[in-house]
C-alpha cells in the first residue's frame, strides 16, 4: 500500500502533523483496510513515537529477514539497457549457482553505465560496466605515464 500511494508516503513523512492526528488517521486507514490488529497498533505506535518515516525501512528489513528464513537472496542488477525475460533468467540462474541460495533479480537501468551489467548482491559488488573498465584503462595509464616520466627524470639526472 505504501508503494503504490503518494500522498500515503507524504503523509508517513510529514513531521509537521501532530502524533494523535497521524495515530486517528492512520487507525481509520487500518479498520477500512482491514489491517491486522498487532499492525494497527504497531504503526500507532510509530506515529505516537514520530518514527513513521522509518517506515519504509523498517518494511525493507522485515522482508529482508523473511527472504533470508527461505534461503533467498535478491540481487540489484544494474543494465544500460533494459534486458528481456531470457536474459534475467540466465543471470539469476548463474547467480542461484555461484550464491547456493534461490535469487530474486531486481533490475535497474542506468544508461551512464554504457554496457555491461553492475550486480548487488549484499554488501559484493560485481562491477562488470563498460565505464568502469573505462575508468581502471584510465587509471592504468595515468600511473604508466607517471612512472615512465620518473624514470626519464631519473636517467637525465
Amino acid at each position: 500500500m505504501l508503494a503504490s500511494s503518494s500522498d500515503l508516503q507524504k503523509f508517513i513523512s510529514n513531521a509537521t502533523l501532530k502524533r494523535d492526528d497521524q495515530v486517528k488517521a492512520l487507525a481509520a486507514l487500518g479498520a477500512k483496510a482491514q489491517w491486522a490488529p498487532l499492525t494497527q497498533k504497531f504503526l500507532g505506535t510509530l506515529a505516537q513515537k514520530r518514527r513513521l518515516n522509518a517506515l519504509p525501512s523498517i518494511i525493507n528489513a522485515v522482508l529482508g529477514e523473511i527472504a533470508s528464513h527461505k534461503g533467498e537472496v535478491t540481487a540489484e542488477v544494474t543494465a544500460a539497457h533494459a534486458l528481456d525475460a531470457a536474459q534475467v533468467s540466465n543471470i539469476a540462474a548463474a547467480l542461484t549457482k555461484v550464491l547456493g541460495k534461490t535469487v530474486k533479480v531486481a533490475l535497474k537501468q542506468d544508461a551512464a553505465i554504457m554496457g555491461g551489467l553492475i550486480i548487488k548482491v549484499g554488501s559484493k559488488l560485481i562491477d562488470s560496466s563498460v565505464q568502469a573498465k573505462l575508468e581502471r584503462l584510465h587509471r592504468a595509464l595515468k600511473s604508466s605515464n607517471t612512472s615512465q616520466g620518473q624514470k626519464k627524470i631519473r636517467e637525465v639526472a
